[in-house]
């Protein structure tokens, strides 16, 4: 990433070609094109070894080679059976986001590339979102737009497909960096690409597939800075960068990082006075706003989505905040040990919490060695290299620096996200001093060898728990056989053609079981498990879609197999879980009712009450399994397999006239933590007096009986009302050992019964609902949604249980309510006296009509956000933001004509930016072109290198 300058080669014995000299196409770019095939075809045999689908196909295939030799020679006896019913694997990538967001997402990008559907606004996800801004961060690869093309039922296999295409393209786009930097075109390029096409980032976060985009344009950007500076071609330079930030904005940050630091890197090593230097950042800078707003019809929607997303208030603290120890002086240098520890090979990567990913080989710490003692490498430029590490790894240290390159927040989960430049740093120096081995001393290589004795000797002072005898021994072995085959290369002992194609062969065995170890390690998950049930599912969504013409509504299931089960299932949902969701939808789905945190970006609908299927525009429920507990208000329509589709029969349209003081039950104002969005059922009733104007309550409160629990392990207190304070003394030691609370009510009437349970404790092991001594198999939360008990009679016991397995102290709201239907059904007859009746349907736009027997507002489920706009009997009016979050008009006594209809702002306005951008590009690349702008500045000579 940071060269800078040109390398000149001994062409004695050199398996480059002489430069100028012609070539074909294959001779010219055979490096780049094996640069891309060898990786892809290690991850390939990495997946299929462990039957993922479709490399799959690969293991099966060995199986017909076995099969059929069995049957040649049955004497053998070989039993080996090939898998037909799974030819392509029966395993996936999804995993952990991959499974609940990446691809639900990209079915519904697939679903509106083939259907035709509005890339502007989607209702699949979380009541309705920005498609926009959700794609900025999840969809935006090219790859994922050629998805046009593939069938439903093989779109898992495409996303694992495209998952080893990015990682591929990394190492060729590797290879092209070093190309252009160097000026080389050797075996060298296809050694070192594959080194960061498998480095510990891409193999530890390869289920990110959003960021593989990015994360393979680095070297393109590098070798673009270099060009822009050394050559003064703006081209590669601007589209790469802009490519970059388009693909995934987030990583795209990063992108920017690297590009400080190689343009500073280029102007340090090649200093040319201050005028050049001056000349050198007005070029990057001018490319790079450039680029930038070439990206704006992507970017300004995400930064206005990200406006509406949940902020983390914890900044940088004062002092010593150390990573990965306690904040000591013992703690940093245990943090030092462990994190420079971590780039030996064979480590399991980390994919959810841990040290960076930065091991990209032994052959880069062996190089080390030659890079910091070469007289033919500059002074400046070790010395940069050696401080742009110290600084990352800094990052990787230090919570201040770390908050800062993570661009002013902390991560949830998946830490050092910016860990792949250090990545590409290390693999530059190497392939730096790699360069200059024909002038390299033999010491040179045994101080790379003492620097991995180095890394190997912290490796195993790290804690026990961290510490793996396959790294620390596997790449021991690696680290004697690069040092073996160099050392023998170095004297002339080994021709030069023996030691690359020794080398290759080392690095490839040892990229090849880091794959294996990666993939083990990051896991998969079972294609009928992800797949269960889904035919059923899209037999009765079939019915939903016979009755849609013209009618807006929503579909939901019981029990969710994703937390955007909508997205994946292509219905209008309520649930999701989402980097950019907005968190006034958020806080008002968690407030009445929906489970969920706005700090965690996620609300769930799981089997609810009626009230809140009213609030939500909730027509059907999709039952899996047999989850409902309750059909008071639900008639079966559809059942296929083991999937039932209910009718709600309290079911009111989309938009409804409701009494003005709805405007008052705000949620926005509510706090994210957990216990503090309040009683979602009192919060319901006031809604519903609201709306209705009816003042008897909607739900009857069931009060505790008795409150009991593992009175020696667990101390439990009442703080206020259904609030209590937890501390549970012990950890769960024994299979026999209790540690428990337990909530005891006795029902008074015949009734509905509806349930609250929400927790600060994280160390739940069960939580469980038994009637009268009977255990509910029915999934239940702590997460905080109203979900259904069921029918209970009169004397029937309740008792709601929760199980620990870890000490830990927190708070949790426990309640129950019956529902008093008396009320609801009067309420629901008065909603539906003035409702909405659509007309026209899209995901952009709302046309219908609605009679108003008196002035109110009309309530609708739409979640507002900037862009939404609405008529009135054809005149533009004011829109009113009920509860915080949804759309509502106020309407006088009489027929109107309602159209609420989505103009996208932030997407025009970026679109005009991004015109003025490309405008400016072009000028650019005229100016450059004719040398008035950008000149080029001649290479330092051989006799100029130091």
């Amino acid at each position: 990433m940071f060269k800078l300058k040109g390398v000149f080669q001994n062409r004695k014995n050199s398996l480059s070609p002489p430069l100028g000299e012609k070539k074909g196409f294959w001779q010219n770019n055979k490096y780049i094109i094996l640069s891309f095939i060898i990786p892809f075809a290690i991850i390939s045999l990495a997946f299929g070894f462990y039957n993922i689908t479709p490399f799959g196909i690969i293991r099966n295939m060995v199986k017909w080679v076995v099969y059929g030799i069995g049957q040649l020679f049955p004497w053998l006896g070989i039993t080996v059976i090939p898998d037909t019913v799974y030819p392509f694997g029966d395993k996936q990538i999804l995993v952990v986001d991959a499974w609940h967001q990446y691809y639900p997402f990209l079915y519904d990008l697939h679903e509106k590339l083939q259907g035709g559907g509005s890339l502007f606004w989607t209702w699949s996800v979380g009541l309705g979102a920005d498609f926009i801004a959700l794609g900025s961060y999840y969809l935006f690869s090219p790859l994922n737009l050629l998805s046009v093309f593939v069938p439903d039922g093989a779109l898992v296999s495409y996303l694992a497909f495209i998952t080893a295409v990015k990682m591929a393209a990394s190492g060729m786009f590797t290879a092209i960096c070093l190309k252009i930097i160097f000026k080389k075109n050797d075996y060298s390029l296809v050694l070192f690409s594959i080194l960061f096409a498998l480095c510990s980032y891409n193999l530890g976060y390869y289920w990110c597939v959003m960021w593989l985009d990015s994360v393979a344009m680095l070297p393109l950007v590098v070798a673009g800075t270099v060009c822009l500076i050394r050559d003064g071609k703006v081209k590669l330079f601007t589209i790469s960068l802009a490519l970059a930030v388009i693909f995934n904005y987030y990583i795209g940050f990063f992108i920017c990082v690297a590009v400080f630091l190689t343009a500073v890197g280029y102007v340090i090593i090649n200093w040319r006075g201050l005028k050049a230097a001056i000349g050198a950042v007005i070029k990057t800078a001018v490319c790079s706003v450039t680029a930038l707003f070439m990206t704006a019809f992507v970017t300004i929607p995400a930064y206005m989505g990200l406006q509406n997303c949940y902020k983390y208030s914890s900044g940088i603290t004062a002092g010593l905040d150390i990573n990965h120890g306690e904040n000591t002086i013992t703690g940093l240098l245990g943090a030092v040990l462990k994190v420079l520890s971590n780039a030996l090979s064979f480590n399991a990567p980390t994919y959810l919490e841990g040290l960076p990913n930065i091991a990209c080989g032994v052959l880069c710490i062996i190089l080390l060695g030659v890079f910091f003692f070469s007289k033919k490498i500059k002074l400046s430029e070790k010395l940069f290299c050696s401080i742009t590490l110290t600084f990352l790894a800094a990052g990787f240290i230090f919570r201040q620096l770390d908050y800062v390159l993570h661009a002013f927040h902390f991560p949830n989960m998946l830490p050092h996200r910016y860990s792949f430049i250090s990545c590409f740093l290390l693999i530059y120096m190497a392939f730096r001093a790699f360069s200059v081995m024909e002038e390299a001393k033999f010491y040179h290589i045994l101080l790379g060898g003492g620097a991995f004795a180095v890394l190997a000797v912290l490796y195993i002072l790290r804690p026990k728990e961290d510490f793996s005898l396959i790294a620390v021994c596997g790449s021991a072995a690696v680290a004697l056989a690069v040092i073996v085959i160099l050392s023998l290369a170095h004297f002339k002992i080994m021709p030069k053609r023996v030691m690359a194609a020794l080398l290759c062969l080392v690095v490839l065995g040892e990229v090849g079981v880091s794959s294996l170890i990666a993939v083990k390690t990051v896991e998969y998950s079972s294609v009928k498990g992800y797949t269960k049930h889904s035919d059923d599912v899209s037999a009765v969504l079939g019915r939903v879609n016979d009755t849609a013409e013209n009618e807006f509504f929503r579909t939901e299931k019981a029990y969710m197999l994703t937390h955007n089960d909508g997205a994946l299932n292509g219905y209008n949902g309520v649930s999701t879980f989402s980097s950019m969701v907005n968190v006034n939808t958020s806080k008002y789905a968690i407030y009445f009712g929906a489970g969920g945190n706005a700090g965690s970006n996620i609300f769930s609908y799981y089997e609810s009450s009626p009230v809140t299927n009213l609030m939500f525009n909730l027509k059907y429920l999709i039952d899996v399994d047999g989850q409902i507990r309750n059909t008071d208000y639900l008639t079966e329509v559809a059942k296929s397999g083991d999937v039932t589709l209910y009718e709600n029969t309290a079911y009111v349209p989309l938009g409804f006239m409701t009494g003005s003081d709805v405007i008052n039950c705000d949620s926005v104002s509510t706090s994210s933590t957990k216990i503090s969005y309040g009683n979602p059922f009192e919060n319901q009733i006031n809604w519903f007096r609201a709306a209705t104007g009816i003042e008897t309550s909607v739900y009857n409160k069931i009060e505790v009986e008795s409150v009991d629990c593992s009175a020696e392990t667990v101390e439990i207190k009442e703080l206020k009302q259904d609030i209590y304070s937890l501390k549970v003394k012990t950890d769960k030691t024994d299979k026999d050992q209790e540690l428990y609370t337990e909530y005891n009510y006795t029902v008074e009437e015949d009734c509905s019964v509806y349930v609250v349970f929400r927790a600060t404790v994280e160390h739940e092991e069960n939580i469980s609902i038994t009637v009268n001594g009977n255990k509910d198999d029915a999934t239940f939360t702590t997460n905080g949604t109203v979900k259904s008990v069921g029918e209970l009679k009169a004397g029937d016991k309740l008792s709601i249980r929760t199980d620990y397995k870890k000490e830990g102290s927190g708070k949790f709201r426990v309640c129950c309510y019956s529902l008093n239907k008396e009320v609801f059904d009067e309420g629901v007859e008065i909603l539906r006296k003035s409702v909405l009746k659509t007309t026209t349907v899209t995901d952009t736009a709302i046309k219908g009509a609605v009679t108003a027997e008196k002035d109110g507002l009309l309530y609708t489920s739409f979640p507002y956000q900037a862009g939404w706009r609405a008529k009135v009997d054809g005149k533009e009016a004011d829109i009113t933001v009920l509860g915080g979050s949804m759309i509502g008009l106020e309407l006088t006594a009489g027929e109107h004509e309602i159209e609420i209809y989505y103009v996208p702002i932030s997407f025009l306005m970026g679109f005009g930016i991004s015109a003025i951008g490309l405008a400016v590009f072009m000028v650019l690349v005229a100016l450059a072109s004719k040398k008035i702008l950008f000149k080029k500045i001649e290479p330092i000579t051989e006799d100029q290198i130091s």
